[in-house]
């Protein structure tokens, strides 16, 4: 994580600190909620914070720790769900192998294209079903 993270976080006012922990902690009831969503609101904190592609990066790092955590609870709870998953992790690390290596290379416009057509698709999937 870019060390400009954590320099302009410090040297935001009160009131944007506590507004930046709101929507963190919003984002990770959404992610441990619906399984979904974490991601697209600390892009958006991070967005106004560093911006450019270091929000896509720093909103990644956070998003790690909520998944994790919410994977950890949900398997708790029920263990049978970590099987189901098991023959999708390979897929999904691959997935995520390419969308760094392809960040890298991409605009960050074209980023911000991507994640708007995302966030509309999986909002409409999840309406729709």
């Amino acid at each position: 994580m870019p060390m400009n993270f954590f320099m302009n976080v410090r040297k935001a006012d009160e009131a944007r600190l506590a507004f930046y922990g709101v929507a963190a902690v919003f984002a990770g009831f959404a992610g441990g909620l619906l399984g979904a969503g974490a991601g697209l609101f600390l892009f958006m904190i991070c967005r106004r914070i560093v911006g450019g592609k270091a929000a896509h990066v720093s909103a990644l790092c956070a998003t790690l720790p909520t998944a994790v955590l919410s994977a950890a609870l949900y398997v708790r709870g029920s263990p049978q769900t970590l099987f189901e998953a098991l023959p999708l992790l390979p897929f999904a690390a691959a997935g995520g192998a390419l969308g760094a290596y392809l960040m890298s290379r991409l605009r960050v416009r074209a980023l911000g294209y991507i994640t708007a057509a995302l966030a509309v698709t999986g909002g409409v999937i999840m309406t729709v079903r």
